[in-house]
């Protein structure tokens, strides 16, 4: 008989041991069963097929020719990509090949090597450990389980070098990456009074122990308390390491001139989670295949799509790869998207609400929650809270010939689209302080001490006057009060608003001395004044006011 096999599973009569070999009953006859056996044997040989098997349905060549699996088979654990056979592979990744475009499957299936290959390949972080390979202390691509360990240096001069960590001989990369290198440093000063900050070398150590610096990083922060310093270094083109070095990163003390030399307390494994980090393997990256979700194909360096965004978990909206690239990511309940225009315009989009979070356009300009402004470097929507357990430091340096820095907050009413003039009493800004206090352990809602600075007339093209005052609060209050005040005209006010004179102060004044219109001084002396029709007599003595009359 023919067998039904793979259509259907075969049913065959079995014979029992009293049948005789010339059993009449059809299907138990001794050569036909020798037959059925075969027949079924043959028929499971082609749907498995032998090795290098050349018949399409068998699943030998399926699995060895995955881009013939139709979309009910997808079930193959081998990574099926839109390329070529035999697929090229680089350091363990399939490689982009755009010379073959007729695979139109929507679905793109990797499998856990590739996946694994692919995030390594996205950078690597080096961790420090305690564990000593001299002359060095050994790196690990695997942070430490251990507890907290600490290294300290006393008596540190400029340059003076700490320590530094090695990569282990099975992680040492075989090509460093142009790119920004960073180093997580936790560190504590605790002696000295000079000022202490620290940067670090990346340095090639050979088999023969000889030793070549890559780069150098920038200086940290100044370093007091203990805290976390990110120094970083910039390595402007790819770097290959000699066959059998190996990377190491060692940390050098940047100190100051006057005080006490500085103690610098290092701390590492555990929990400090201190490891210096090389940037993404751009190289790879660009090799490697992209998934995508929909369809679409690719020639040459543009890839062309219609898909429209928002479908999970990854879409393509872009007519060229080379001019505009964008993508939708989607968790169901979130959204972030990024764009690339011509490769000189970028934006990441807020989570949340979908509005735009950070903009970067042609001329360098951010701006963040909002779109830039040509002509500033940042310009941001929203207030820009700075937090610094060692101390917040603002600086701003000017290098021109005449011009000098200026810190300009400005003001208007309506919008910024349609904004209007100020008003009268309007505040342009202010300086204001606040400390924390422990027993109500909060911020005060008041501003103390306080800087204000006010419009004091409606604003026009030809009418711009201002006043300003100072505040402060008194011992056991809470509230600041007004104690200078500087008006539109120059007439300066000590615990008042002065109205008419130069200086207007209520409450007694003291000095050491005084000067006269004519220029003449004294300390013990009657002076007369001619305040225009009155004339004033002053009596001083030993530089205090004892007597003032009109004559």
């Amino acid at each position: 008989m023919s067998t039904s096999f793979p259509t259907a599973i075969d049913s065959f009569l079995n014979p029992i041991g009293s049948d005789a070999l010339a059993n009449a009953t059809p299907g138990l006859q001794h050569h036909v069963q020798h037959d059925n056996i075969n027949d079924a044997v043959s028929a499971v040989q082609a749907k498995i097929g032998i090795d290098g098997s050349a018949i399409a349905t068998a699943l030998d060549y399926l699995i060895k020719n995955p881009l013939s699996i139709d979309p009910g088979h997808m079930h193959t654990s081998y990574l099926k990509l839109d390329q070529t056979t035999p697929q090229v592979i680089t350091n363990g990744i399939p490689v982009y090949e755009d010379g073959h475009v007729a695979f139109s499957l929507n679905h793109q299936l990797v499998d856990k090597e590739y996946v694994d290959s692919a995030v390594t390949s996205l950078g690597a972080r080096y961790y420090m450990y305690d564990t000593a390979d001299a002359p060095y202390k050994l790196c690990s691509l695997s942070p430490s389980a251990d507890p907290e360990q600490t290294y300290t240096k006393e008596d540190l001069i400029d340059d003076d070098y700490l320590m530094g960590w090695i990569s282990p001989i099975d992680g040492t990369p075989t090509k460093l990456i142009a790119g920004v290198y960073s180093w997580r440093i936790i560190a504590e000063k605790t002696a000295g009074t000079r000022t202490l900050r620290l940067y670090w070398t990346l340095v090639e150590r050979k088999a023969d122990t000889s030793e070549v610096v890559i780069a150098t990083s920038i200086s940290s922060n100044l370093i007091t308390a203990k805290a976390q310093f990110a120094p970083y270094l910039v390595l402007s083109a790819d770097y290959t390491p000699t066959v059998g070095s190996r990377i190491v990163g060692k940390i050098h003390a940047d100190v100051g001139t006057s005080g006490n030399a500085p103690t610098c307390v290092l701390y590492y494994e555990g929990i400090s989670d201190s490891h210096w980090q090389i940037p993404t393997n751009t190289e790879i990256l660009t090799t490697i295949f992209v998934p995508y979700v929909g369809a679409g194909v690719i020639t040459g360096t543009n890839f062309v799509s219609s898909v429209t965004p928002g479908i999970k978990p990854y879409a393509c909206t872009s007519t060229t790869m080379n001019n505009n690239l964008n993508a939708d990511l989607l968790d169901g309940s979130h959204a972030a998207a990024f764009a690339v225009a011509a490769h000189h315009h970028y934006e990441l989009w807020e989570s949340d609400d979908g509005a735009v979070a950070i903009q970067v356009d042609g001329g360098g300009s951010v701006g963040v929650k909002r779109t830039p402004i040509t002509g500033y470097v940042l310009a941001v929507q929203g207030g820009i809270q700075a937090v610094d357990d060692a101390g917040t430091l603002f600086t701003i340096t000017s290098y021109h010939a005449s011009a000098s820095s200026i810190i300009a907050i400005r003001r208007a009413r309506g919008t910024e689209a349609v904004p209007t003039g100020v008003l009268a009493g309007d505040q342009f800004f202010a300086f204001g302080g606040k400390g924390w206090y422990a027993d109500g352990a909060d911020w005060p809602s008041s501003y103390s001490p306080l800087i204000v600075f006010r419009a004091e007339e409606n604003f026009t093209a030809s009418a711009q006057g201002t006043w300003m005052y100072f505040a402060t609060t008194a011992l056991g209050a809470t509230s600041p009060t007004e104690r200078i005040r500087i008006t539109a005209n120059g007439l300066i006010g000590l615990g008042k608003t002065p109205t008419t004179y130069k200086l207007e102060v209520n409450g007694e004044i003291q000095g050491t001395g005084y000067r006269s219109s004519d220029g003449t001084a004294g300390l013990g002396a009657t002076k007369v004044f001619n305040d225009g029709a009155v004339v004033n007599t002053v009596t001083i003595k030993n530089g205090l006011i004892t007597a003032w009359a009109q004559v």
